[in-house]
This record gives C-alpha cells, sequence and structure tokens, in this order.
C-alpha cells in the first residue's frame, strides 16, 4: 500500500513524498529531511592573496536558486583586523565580516 503525504507550505510547493508504509516513521523522517535539506542558495569566495600586504582581494557571488538571480561584489578586508598581536586568527573577527559582506549581498540581490 503506497500513501501520498504532502507538506503544508504557502512559501513554497514542494512535490508530493510517497510513502510506502504511512506507519514508517524513519521513512517519513527521512522523506521531509532530504525534501529541507535542498540548498536554495549557494555562496563561492575566492580569492588570492599577495606577499607583503594585508589587503586581501576577495569575489563573492551569491546564488539564489529559487528566483535564478545572483549578485557579485569585490572587496578588500584588512586581514591584519582578523589576527592577535600575537599571531592567533579570530574566528569571531572572520565570521562577523563575512556575515556583514553575506547580508549586503542578499540585499542587493532583492533591490534588483
Amino acid at each position: 500500500m503506497s500513501e501520498t503525504v504532502t507538506k503544508d507550505s504557502s512559501s513554497e510547493n514542494l512535490p508530493p513524498v510517497e510513502l510506502a508504509n504511512k506507519y514508517d516513521a524513519t521513512q517519513l523522517k527521512n522523506a521531509v529531511d532530504d525534501e529541507i535539506a535542498r540548498p536554495s542558495a549557494t555562496l563561492r569566495i575566492s580569492g588570492k592573496m599577495e606577499k607583503y600586504t594585508s589587503k586581501y582581494p576577495l569575489t563573492l557571488t551569491y546564488s539564489d536558486k529559487l528566483t535564478n538571480k545572483s549578485a557579485t561584489t569585490k572587496i578588500e578586508p584588512n586581514v591584519a583586523t582578523w589576527f592577535t598581536t600575537k599571531g592567533t586568527l579570530v574566528h569571531d573577527a572572520i565570521d562577523s565580516d563575512l556575515k556583514s559582506y553575506v547580508t549586503t549581498l542578499q540585499q542587493q540581490l532583492h533591490q534588483e
């Protein structure tokens, strides 16, 4: 016996999930997880750092798969702000910078 289960979602239309046994909770969970796990956007970061400079030219490309739009920006952050005076990498500093760059890209994407 096969039964079709659909998820109620007003923001997106997902295809129905075919289940062989409606009482198999593992199969239902895995089917729902597969639908949710699909990425809706991709972020590509590329760069090349030259010797003896603290500037790190980066190109960020954010692509929204739902709207088929993409936005690209080029930045040159000062990587010296990502390290302590003892040379230890500060992950929070990188994360906050990257989050601000991605937020700007997303806003730029949705303005177009």
